[in-house]
């Protein structure tokens, strides 16, 4: 308060708090825009894995993923595939009717009907849990001739694997394991199923040849 002459009349300033209730002020046009485009960007991105989660149910869909996984193995020097049939509800679950790898001489595994599933409610609780793993036939025919600084490393049991969250193979299975005579050096055939576990590195497995 103040008081001025003549009249001595005291003046009183009186500032009202602003409310907790009261609109704050409007933010910057350009955060208003980035903030728009962000989200126009989520948007655009949710609908982009949409079309494709869509897309790859579809015939032709699969076709173009064949050829993609095809040109995928081809990447490596003195191997290419042929991959056909592929059905199922991707990624959850699918079946393949062919796979066969290749070198210059040709194919020298082939694979046919191959099933695979797992399960999404298994990987959100932390594991990976593979419901299905089988094939009707299974026939390596010969070893691939490859490039010598390509050639495949030898096979180590049991594998050593990256770290994971556990990890179950449950429905491991092959109808028929045909080993030809220019692996064995005697034509061979058998039946496994079986299955098996990863933890913290361990590896257990359970397999039965018929």
């Amino acid at each position: 308060c103040t008081l001025t002459a003549p009249r001595l009349t005291r003046i009183c300033r009186v500032t009202t708090p602003s409310r907790p209730d009261q609109p704050a002020a409007a933010a910057p046009k350009g955060v208003r825009r980035a903030l728009r485009l962000a989200l126009y960007g989520l948007a655009g991105l949710i609908f982009l894995v949409i079309l494709l989660f869509a897309g790859v149910q579809t015939p032709p869909g699969k076709a173009v993923l064949c050829r993609a996984l095809s040109a995928a193995v081809a990447a490596t020097p003195g191997l290419s595939a042929h991959i056909d049939g592929l059905e199922g509800f991707l990624p959850f679950s699918l079946r393949l009717k062919t796979l066969a790898l290749m070198d210059h001489a040709g194919p020298w595994l082939v694979v046919s009907d191959v099933r695979f599933g797992w399960s999404l409610a298994a990987l959100i609780a932390g594991r990976v849990e593979i419901t299905e793993l089988s094939a009707g036939i299974v026939r390596v025919v010969r070893s691939p001739e490859l490039p010598p600084d390509e050639a495949p490393a030898p096979m180590v049991w049991p594998p050593s694997l990256p770290t994971l969250p556990p990890l179950l193979i449950d429905g491991l299975a092959v109808d028929r394991l045909i080993l030809d005579a220019a692996v064995t050096g005697v034509r061979t055939e058998t039946a496994l199923s079986g299955r098996m576990a990863e933890n913290g590195g361990v590896v257990a497995a359970s397999l039965a040849a018929d």
